[in-house]
């Protein structure tokens, strides 16, 4: 409210005219008393930022009793006053969270062989059903048919899919990962999905292959 006072009654203009004086010391007077109301709101949350305000206005730090209008009669306020919050410079908030972002950025994991690659059984598999783990907002309870038969997988999608979105998609599988229970469900392989860059986890759909068809 007190920025919109300041656009109605114009003390840039009022100030200009010898005639106007008395109005601009109103307009003076209403505006530093808000000041000083504001300053003793913010006190409790912003403390440090309330003391500036009250020390830039001449006067001295109160409490709540004081929280009336028009009851400061003498003050000394300062002739350069500095700003209470400082202007951020864009180019190097910018510069700052770029190079903040390429830090956070996910290192390489090490080199592996040809050899290493090919211990991976990477197949198609089709799912044909999945649920909600109770007590679990990430996890999916899926069934898939991989290698041959019908597995269990428990996938961390559940943020990114419901279980009828993936009734019948045909995805990429890891099908040698080692047997694990999760949640008491034995999960029978691994799905892949992208994820990053804060976007939800996106499975790797497989279209024009039958389930169990090798990934290279």
């Amino acid at each position: 409210r007190s920025n919109k006072y300041i656009d109605e009654t114009m003390p840039w203009v009022l100030a200009k005219d010898e005639s106007k004086r008395e109005a601009l010391a109103s307009v003076l007077y209403n505006l530093f008393e808000s000041l000083r109301l504001i300053a003793l709101m913010l006190s409790p949350v912003m403390p440090e930022s309330a003391e500036k305000i009250i020390s830039e206005l001449g006067l001295e730090m109160t409490d709540f009793s004081a929280l009336e209008f028009g009851i400061t009669v003498e003050s000394k306020v300062q002739e350069k006053v500095k700003p209470l919050f400082q202007r951020l410079d864009l180019e190097a908030e910018m510069e700052y969270y770029a190079k903040k972002e390429d830090e956070e950025k996910e290192e390489m994991k090490p080199e592996i062989t040809i050899d290493d690659f090919n211990k991976l059984d990477l197949r198609v598999g089709e799912i044909l059903a999945a649920e909600r783990i109770k007590g679990a907002d990430k996890l999916l309870l899926l069934k898939v048919k991989v290698a041959g038969e019908a597995r269990t997988i428990v996938a961390g999608i559940a943020e990114a899919y419901a279980p009828e979105e993936l009734v019948g998609k045909k995805v990429a599988v890891l099908a040698n990962l080692k047997p694990v229970k999760i949640r008491g469900h034995l999960s029978q392989g691994m799905l892949l999905a992208a994820e990053g860059d804060g976007k939800p986890a996106e499975v790797l759909e497989v279209f024009k292959h039958d389930s169990d068809s090798r990934i290279h």
